[in-house]
């Protein structure tokens, strides 16, 4: 079954009153390649996150996604849980606007997402250590031989001559 069915069986299961030609699903761009906006109506609008093998070997794991999204509820920055299964996770639809004029947007952006990001780091700690080492030395053994690039590849060492 592709990815879109399985959405559909998910939120078909969450509302189950409203039919599959009702929802109107579309990639997220500028996000990881597994983020979709699904909307039925102006109230029902979600991010559905897919959990697919290619994000697992990347090391994504919605199930520890939703754990720590159940753990910031406080958070003002953080989109409910709406649903789950094993392929999906459905976060709620956080209105904003985009930024189009970066030179003059992100300057008045920068003290807000400060503020933002000072109050996520008075939260407790999730209890999930990221062990950004191990991931960075499983990527060198997944990818293509012919992409890496000169910078890349002394990024990649010195990251590997960091201690642990």
């Amino acid at each position: 079954m592709n990815k879109k069915k399985t959405l559909i069986n998910l939120l078909l299961q969450k509302y189950p009153a409203l039919t599959s030609d009702k929802w109107r699903i579309k990639a997220v761009s500028g996000v990881s390649a597994g983020s979709f906006y699904a909307e039925a109506t102006a109230n029902i609008k979600f991010i559905a996150r897919f959990a697919g093998k290619d994000q697992r070997l990347l090391g994504i794991k919605r199930q520890k996604e939703r754990k720590i999204l159940h753990q910031l509820t406080q958070f003002i920055a953080a989109p409910k849980v709406l649903g789950a299964n094993n392929d999906w996770l459905l976060l709620e639809w956080m209105e904003g606007k985009a930024v189009t004029d970066t030179t003059y947007s992100l300057l008045g952006l920068y003290q807000p997402l400060s503020r933002i990001l000072a109050s996520l780091h008075s939260f407790p700690l999730s209890g999930y250590s990221l062990h950004l080492k191990q991931h960075l030395a499983s990527y060198w053994y997944q990818i293509d031989r012919r992409r890496p690039s000169a910078n890349w590849l002394n990024l990649h060492h010195f990251s590997t001559c960091l201690p642990t």
